[in-house]
């Protein structure tokens, strides 16, 4: 811990919250999932693409999960529920200053927003299955994809916020802005 904040070295090293505070969003309901991270370089141990967040339950038969990841080779930070994908282009995300990521999800379309900066809506009809694991911060949860990041104040809503919701929390520094 370095400050308030929780530092993963990007090989082995994972955060567990015991329920997924979004277990209960389905298909059509609307959510925002925010997050302040400060890395250099999603990239750690193993393979491929880091995940910030993420749910993963190989009991399933199909590994049900869901994950927000970092795909370093292409430049891209991706948001997935295992059968759909939607990703944009990574700009400022890697510049190892304390950066806020905002997934906002209201309807079939789900927004990225970076810094108080609005980085587009794709359309996915978002599945966000209800593992019977956990949520993992830093580590997708079947054991690969670790990120090497700084992470605070992971913040979750069973609900859209506002852009003007969105911009006290960026302004205010902390998830506790708009309660």
């Amino acid at each position: 811990i370095i400050d308030k904040a929780i530092s993963f070295d990007g090989v082995n090293d994972y955060g567990n919250i015991p329920t997924s505070p979004l277990s209960t969003v389905g298909t059509d309901e609307d959510f925002t999932i925010v997050m302040w991270v400060k890395s250099a370089s999603f990239g750690g141990g193993g393979s491929g693409a880091p995940a910030l967040m993420g749910t993963y339950d190989a009991s399933s038969g199909s590994g049900a999960h869901w994950q927000i990841y970092g795909h370093p080779s292409s430049g891209t930070i991706r948001f997935s529920d295992g059968s759909t994908t939607v990703t944009w282009a990574i700009t400022d995300e890697e510049d190892d200053s304390w950066n806020m990521l905002v997934f906002n999800r209201s309807g079939s379309s789900v927004k990225y927003w970076f810094n108080n900066s609005d980085k587009g809506a794709l359309t996915a009809g978002f599945d966000l299955p209800s593992p019977s694991t956990y949520l993992r911060i830093a580590q997708r949860g079947d054991g690969n994809q670790f990120a090497t990041a700084l992470f605070d104040e992971q913040s979750f809503w069973t609900r859209s916020l506002t852009e003007a919701e969105m911009t006290s929390l960026y302004n205010s520094g902390s998830a506790d802005a708009i309660y």
